[in-house]
Order: C-alpha cells, then sequence, then structure tokens
C-alpha cells in the first residue's frame, strides 16, 4: 500500500454504499447490485447478498485477538429500515443459495432453515447440517415471538455461534433415555430485518451480549416518492434480474463445490501495513467513543466485536475475487486483503460504527427500559457546535472543526453523536438544524 495512505473520510450520507464506487468491489458484487438504483436498496442488497456469501465459503478461516482465534466468514446482519422502504428486495440475497440448497436437498440436508421453530428443533437441523445453516427473515418480529418462549428461546445460540463456540445439550426421552448432541465450532449466518419498533423487542437490552453481535444497517431517512412504480415496463427488468440472480446463483454453487473439495484451510489476512492502518481507525474510534462522546459502556464491546466483522467482510470480498477457472486449480494457503477492499473496508467501518452507536442509543439500558441519558460532549465537541449557526452544512462544520484542530472524520462523529442524541436533526444531505 502506498505510503502516502490517507484514510477516506465516508460522507454524511445516510446509505450504506454512497461513498464506495461499485469499480471498488469484486464483480459478483458489482452485479448483484447493479438490478436497483436506489440507494436504500442497493445497501440492503449488498448486505443480503454479503450474508448468503458468508455461508457458502468453507475452508477459508482468519485469525484475530490475543492469542489468536480461528473464526469463519459467518455474518449475522440486521437491518433496520422504515414500512415500505422496499426491505423485500433482500430476498434475492436468498435466492443466490437456490443451488446450493437444491443440491443439499438430494443428501437430505438443507442450507437454509426457518427463523420459526423451537429451539430443540433449531439443534437438529444445526447438527443436521454439520452446524452450518444460512437463516433469513424479513420480519424479525417472527423471531421475537419464537423467543417468548422458554423452550423456543435459542438467542443463545446465536451469541455461541458469533465464536464458533461448540453447542451442547442434554435432554431425556420420554423413553427415560439419555439424548447428547454437540455441535462443534458451529458456523450460523443470519439476515434479519425490520421496523424500528421490531428492534427493542428482538434485541431487549443494550446488555444482552446479542446487539454487539449483529452487523446493523439502520436507515431512518424516508426517500422521496418514486412515481416512477405507476409506469409499465413491457421488457420485464423483474426478469432480467431473476435471470441475473440464477446465474450468480450458479457461479456462488460453482465457488463453494470448489473450496469445499480443497484439502487444506486458508488463512485470509491483511498486509502489515493494513493491520496498523485499520488498527489505528479501531484505536482512535474507540477512545472518542468513550473520552469524547460518552458513549455507554456496552459500546466497547460493539466496537471490539466490529473489528472480527469488519475482518470477516474482508475475508468474503477476497475469496469472491479468487479465479476460479477449474477443478483442479488449488486454493492458495494464504490470501491477502487487497488494496481496495481495504480502502472499502475503512468505509464500512465508519459506517457501521455509526450505524451500532445509532442503534445502541435505541435500545434500553436494561430490560426494565429505565430510560435513555443523552450522551455527553466534551468541551470541543461543545465549542463544535456551539460555535455553528441554527443551520448548517457539513462544509460549515469541518471549516470550524479545522479552527478547533479536529479532523474531519472526528467532525462526523460529533455530528453523528449529536443526531443521536437530539440535539441537532438531519434536514437533507449534508444539511443539519439545530434543535
Amino acid at each position: 500500500m502506498n505510503s502516502n495512505f490517507t484514510y477516506p473520510v465516508p460522507s454524511d450520507d445516510p446509505y450504506l454504499l454512497s461513498d464506495i464506487r461499485p469499480s471498488q468491489l469484486p464483480p459478483f458484487l458489482r452485479r448483484a447490485i447493479s438490478i436497483t438504483d436506489s440507494p436504500e436498496q442497493r445497501g440492503m442488497l449488498f448486505l443480503s447478498v454479503l450474508s448468503a456469501c458468508s455461508y457458502a465459503i468453507p475452508n477459508v478461516r482468519m485469525l484475530h485477538g490475543k492469542p489468536n482465534r480461528t473464526y469463519f466468514p459467518n455474518l449475522m446482519t440486521l437491518v433496520v429500515a422504515p414500512p415500505a422502504s422496499g426491505k423485500g428486495i433482500m430476498n434475492k440475497g436468498k435466492s443466490l443459495l437456490s443451488h446450493i440448497h437444491n443440491h443439499l436437498a438430494n443428501l437430505d440436508r438443507q442450507a437454509i432453515i426457518p427463523a420459526n421453530c423451537s429451539s430443540s428443533a433449531f439443534i437438529d437441523l444445526l447438527e443436521a447440517n454439520g452446524g452450518n445453516a444460512f437463516m433469513m427473515e424479513t420480519e424479525m418480529d417472527v423471531l421475537t415471538g419464537t423467543w417468548k418462549n422458554d423452550y423456543s428461546n435459542y438467542s443463545y445460540i446465536f451469541r455461541q455461534a458469533f465464536e464458533h463456540e461448540d453447542i451442547m445439550r442434554a435432554r431425556k426421552s420420554v423413553k427415560g433415555q439419555l439424548d447428547n448432541k454437540q455441535i462443534p465450532a458451529p458456523r450460523l449466518s443470519v439476515l434479519l430485518s425490520g421496523t424500528l419498533n421490531q428492534l427493542a423487542p428482538l434485541l431487549s437490552s443494550r446488555e444482552n451480549g446479542l446487539a454487539s453481535r449483529f452487523l446493523p444497517y439502520i436507515v431512518d431517512d424516508i426517500a422521496p416518492f418514486d412515481a416512477g412504480v405507476f409506469q409499465t415496463d413491457t421488457n420485464s427488468s423483474s426478469d432480467n434480474a431473476d435471470q441475473l440472480y440464477d446465474e450468480l446463483s450458479r457461479e456462488l454453487f460453482w465457488r463453494w463445490q470448489w473450496l469445499l473439495v480443497q484439502d487444506h484451510t486458508a488463512t485470509w489476512l491483511f498486509t502489515p501495513e493494513q493491520e496498523k492502518q485499520i488498527a489505528d481507525l479501531f484505536s482512535d474510534g474507540y477512545l472518542l467513543a468513550f473520552e469524547g462522546l460518552q458513549m455507554p459502556e456496552s459500546f466497547a464491546a460493539t466496537i471490539k466485536r466490529m473489528a472480527v466483522i469488519i475482518k470477516r467482510i474482508g475475508l468474503i470480498l477476497s475469496v469472491l475475487r479468487l479465479p476460479i477457472n477449474s477443478s483442479a486449480q488449488t486454493l492458495p494457503d494464504r490470501i491477502f486483503c487487497s488494496d481496495a477492499d481495504f480502502r472499502t473496508l475503512l468505509i464500512l467501518t465508519e459506517k457501521f460504527l455509526r450505524y451500532a452507536a445509532n442503534m445502541l442509543l435505541l435500545l434500553p439500558e436494561e430490560k426494565s427500559a429505565i430510560p435513555q441519558s443523552r450522551p455527553q460532549r466534551n468541551s470541543k465537541a461543545t465549542n463544535l457546535i456551539d460555535l455553528l449557526p441554527d443551520q448548517f452544512t457539513t462544509a460549515e462544520a469541518y471549516l470550524v472543526g479545522e479552527k478547533l484542530g479536529v479532523t474531519e472524520r472526528t467532525v462526523k462523529m460529533h455530528l453523528t453523536a449529536a443526531v443521536n442524541a437530539k440535539d441537532i436533526r438531519r434536514v437533507g444531505r449534508g444539511k443539519y438544524r439545530k434543535t
């Protein structure tokens, strides 16, 4: 990587891919998100495709932590958006696994398992599929309703599966026989979506450990009404989208089969320089969150687990770039993150930390739903907001930040915190108003 490397600073645009050019992405992802021009739907589609692909990458791992632990690419993704915001497009991601699912069905296994099942049935399904599964639900309250019953609450399995911790269960059958089950290193990929009102019932509180394991995408802006929905398209672009996703599903199936037959497990890695850059970014974010923005203590777990999630995304991007010319091709022992994918990861890191902070502040401190206290700003943050006019732009905030010795990236985080604290309100792209 260039020694003059500078961090890309994401804009204040609320949509996930607003600062990522399609040309930065692996061709597979570029084609997958090409079916829509809607900025909110592109982000949803991007995450649904990533989540599906995270299931379909066997024999590739990454190492993280001290001492190093092995992690696989499986993502747990949570999309929160207003009603009628187009969340249904996420089903396209699920369709990517259709060829893998059909292939496994011939072997009395399945790739996709339902969210609406008891804890016992969930463990049985997971065991039957070798500990690997993909779960998708576009209405997260289906899962919430299931978890309300003690015998159906398998949220603890989500928490264990994030770390690939062995799942163990012992039950006595009606005949008095002991039924022991053990699922080593489960690999569970999850894709959930719903509205803001469905969020707190699912996660219940900041401290239950589940919120920090999800990759969040919070869409709180409502896009303008698209009058084009009344136009009849005789060329039926939906048919073209279905055809494209069938082709992508076949390609993912071939990639999955190729990885499956490899005789070794590859390790995905950052380059040494990339490791330093990403570590600096997370360290800065960690200090700012607690010393500057006074985020709740539970946000510490979010930042630490976000580091694992970001590396998982990097692994997926790299594997999707691997050329597969023949079944005889060999998987390399080590796979390094490309510069293009690394820049994408830096942008995604800041975006996802913003979404995660937003989500955390929407959740109660504990199940008793103690009212949320507003985060406190430090002196620089206070000066930044106070020195701005009642209505201002991001560019104006940058100028004030420059006078205070605050970087653009830190200004962006202060603005995000002020929006979350309801001190200011976003009234347009790059435009704010004090409340």
